[in-house]
């Protein structure tokens, strides 16, 4: 909940920044998202890949990549059903001229070894420190290696030797 000049000088200060939506980004879809759930729509695939975006697209991103969770921690159960979501927010996003990739990943089971939002940070930042754990940091190059694959336009095997570097 950070105001728009906090959200602005963080990103300048360290690169980037988690919020929650604000006046200029997706305002609606916090009232949208209640209105799904009181209707018991909030597993609709095609409001799903709305509301995800249409965060994307307000935010002004050219190169989007997804994580597609499916499992049983997952809205998207089956694999058609991810599949299905991935393929509808790859079209929304090409028919605003982005470039979308989504990656279908497994959410059977936790990826680390805490869960809750506190604690998941923390692990979060030991494995930017080397100290992740594997299926977790596995996850993390693999999403990285993407996202500079398509901002790079280079290969993701030439990416992902980029970003183990880094982490190394």
């Amino acid at each position: 909940n950070l105001s728009e000049e906090d959200f602005i000088k963080t990103v300048k200060e360290i690169g980037f920044c988690v919020i929650s939506q604000t006046k200029n980004i997706c305002l609606m879809d916090k009232k949208i998202y209640a209105l799904r759930d009181v209707t018991g729509t909030t597993e609709s695939i095609p409001l799903i890949a709305s509301s995800i975006m249409s965060k994307k697209l307000a935010s002004g991103a050219d190169k989007i990549v997804l994580d597609v969770k499916v499992g049983r921690g997952a809205f998207m159960k089956t694999i058609e059903d991810a599949k299905k979501l991935s393929e509808i927010m790859i079209k929304i996003g090409n028919n605003f001229g982005k470039e979308v990739v989504a990656l279908i990943t497994n959410m059977d089971y936790p990826l680390g070894y805490t869960i809750g939002n506190a604690i998941e940070v923390k692990e979060a930042i030991e494995t930017l420190d080397g100290n992740g754990e594997e299926r977790f940091t596995k996850l993390c190059l693999v999403l990285a290696s993407y996202m500079v694959s398509i901002g790079k336009e280079i290969s993701v095997e030439d990416a992902l030797d980029m970003v183990t570097e880094k982490l190394n």
